[in-house]
């Protein structure tokens, strides 16, 4: 306990003008969960475009319990400068790492496995994903691979099993499943093939009559993706 040092703790379950009072007074530290915080917020009783820190306790649980819009709309009214947000689980294990302009995504996300190994790395355009993205099996295996467009899935994406044979291959267009998609075995064969279009399954008929005037070629050689280190690392930054 620091003299002088004013914390207001704030939470559902209780009066919340009362709550608004002891905040007017003056406050140095403000405890609260997201519910209580955004509130606030809206009803303009606290101003985070001044605060100098935010802290997160347990955000991983947070997110867990769906509360990412929530977070989210909290960082989104913090100070209107470029920072960098860690995310920690209760051991101490780095989860995401997120770089925020004006309260904004901008630029690469990481999301990292419980071992501290590289899960996901993305891009993000003014709060919107844009650009490629990849996930790994351990931070170095690719397990998947494509692009996003204005927010949504569009382009060639790739899905490896761990060894890195190819194991499913089709095109997204506009967020939906486009053209043709194939799901392959382990040793390279074909297995599955469907035919998409705008986001809809074609019908069994109509699948089979396109593949009948259309040949996919089934190498039984597998196609294998090199295995690729991701271009971060896979160790976590210190806190």
């Amino acid at each position: 306990h620091c003299k002088g040092m004013n914390v207001v703790a704030v939470y559902g379950g209780t009066s919340i003008g009362m709550q608004i009072r002891d905040l007017k007074r003056g406050v140095l530290i403000v405890v609260a969960p997201p519910g209580r915080l955004i509130d606030l917020i809206e009803r303009k009783a606290i101003d985070l475009a001044i605060i100098e820190y935010v802290v997160l306790d347990e955000a991983d649980e947070m997110l867990n319990m769906g509360f990412q819009d929530d977070i989210e709309f909290i960082l989104q009214n913090t100070p209107k400068k470029e920072s960098t947000w860690l995310f920690y689980d209760d051991g101490g294990t780095l989860i995401s790492k997120d770089i925020y302009k004006s309260g904004k995504k901008e630029g690469k996300s990481l999301v990292y496995l419980p071992d501290g190994a590289l899960a996901e790395e993305k891009n993000y355009k003014n709060d919107v994903l844009e650009g490629p993205f990849k996930q790994y099996f351990d931070g170095k295996l690719v397990k998947a691979e494509g692009k996003y467009l204005n927010g949504k899935l569009d382009g060639k994406i790739s899905y490896y099993y761990p060894n890195g044979t190819i194991a499913a291959t089709g095109i997204y267009k506009n967020g939906g499943k486009d053209g043709v998609w194939l799901y392959k075995q382990m040793d390279g064969k074909i297995k599955e093939k469907e035919l998409w279009k705008d986001g809809n399954l074609a019908t069994k008929k109509e699948t089979e009559e396109y593949f009948k005037k259309n040949k996919v070629e089934d190498k039984s050689t597998p196609s294998k993706a090199q295995p690729q280190k991701s271009t971060t690392g896979t160790s976590k930054p210190k806190k």
